[in-house]
């Protein structure tokens, strides 16, 4: 049904599908014993399509179309990015003609070659999409079984979380001066928001009289954020300031914040590997200082699965006790 043949140092594999079209493709394997293994299971899908066994209509270039037609407007830009990314890694894989219905032991090593050189959180992420991928797939009769399920994520190791000390908070703001940075820095500290969170808000998400805020966080979901003094000022000044709906439309691209921070650190003398986000860690530090139930601080960062708030656990409050009431001194003063 398909034949191999050596070309410079890999194994290639020739065969047709049922509807007679030629196709080659790369084994990325030198190994003779390897490839013969890969050239069975590659047959075994072959004469699976030739006798309808399972859908075989589907390639994975037409499968990609029809699941981004089915999905438009249903999940968020950023993700469907992503997803395109993953699939176009998928296609330029196995060639846009293959069968969109591969394997488990096919997916596990397109995973294992494909993110070789990338870090076990990137491999694990991209097990997630593929897996959701697929099950849309199966949802839409593209494909009659989900070859990602199943397949084990890499282990990682546990990085040490990483927040900002009172002097080095004192000193961004400090050196951030009356620019509009120093308000994004104020407000993701006071309600631990990330980056394109902050940039979402319109003032119709605003709700003055109860001190609340509506914002669509990771997946479109809708969270209420509770607002203290120093966020409901900085909200005050920058609609003053700006006379627009959108509160925060300086920088325009929120990407812009994330440079401008970085440059930010370098001239405050930091040189730990933080970003803007490790605020909202230092926000979350506060909440463990105050001795707020896990739970609580769960709901408050707006996390789906508690294991994600529960990294912040290992935070001695004895050891953030003046970390956290000299921030929150600074914070009042600046903001009175």
């Amino acid at each position: 049904m398909s034949s191999l043949k050596k070309e410079n140092k890999y194994y290639y594999i020739y065969y047709r599908d049922k509807h007679g079209r030629q196709f080659h493709k790369s084994l990325k394997t030198s190994s003779l014993t390897v490839a013969r293994k890969i050239q069975k299971e590659i047959d075994n899908r072959l004469a699976l399509e030739r006798f309808n066994l399972y859908n075989p209509l589907y390639t994975l270039a037409q499968a990609k179309e029809t699941y981004l037609q089915k999905i438009e407007g249903r999940k968020a830009p950023r993700t469907i990015e992503t997803e395109i990314r993953l699939l176009d890694k998928l296609i330029k894989y196995f060639s846009g003609g293959s069968s969109a219905n591969i394997t488990k032991d096919e997916a596990e090593r397109f995973i294992a070659q494909v993110f070789s050189d990338t870090s076990p959180t990137t491999a694990n992420i991209a097990i997630r999409e593929l897996k959701a991928i697929y099950n849309y797939f199966i949802k839409f009769n593209i494909v009659s079984e989900n070859p990602f399920v199943g397949i084990p994520l890499y282990k990682t190791i546990e990085k040490e979380i990483q927040y900002f000390t009172s002097g080095e908070i004192e000193t961004l703001l400090k050196l951030s001066g009356n620019s509009w940075l120093k308000n994004w820095i104020l407000f993701a500290l006071a309600t631990g928001l990330r980056r394109n969170e902050i940039k979402s808000i319109h003032q119709e998400n605003i709700n003055w009289k109860d001190s609340l805020l509506t914002v669509a966080v990771k997946r479109q979901k809708l969270a209420y954020v509770a607002l203290n003094k120093i966020a409901l000022d900085v909200l005050k000044e920058q609609i003053e300031k700006y006379k627009q709906d959108e509160v925060f439309p300086e920088p325009v691209f929120p990407e812009t914040v994330s440079k401008k921070f970085k440059r930010l650190l370098i001239k405050s003398n930091i040189k730990r590997n933080l970003t803007f986000h490790n605020l909202r860690h230092t926000f979350a530090s506060f909440l463990i200082q105050d001795g707020v139930p896990i739970e609580v601080i769960k709901k408050m960062l707006n996390h789906q699965d508690i294991k994600t708030t529960q990294i912040y656990a290992h935070l001695s409050p004895g050891n953030l006790a003046s970390a956290s009431s000299v921030i929150q001194n600074i914070l009042q003063a600046i903001n009175p």
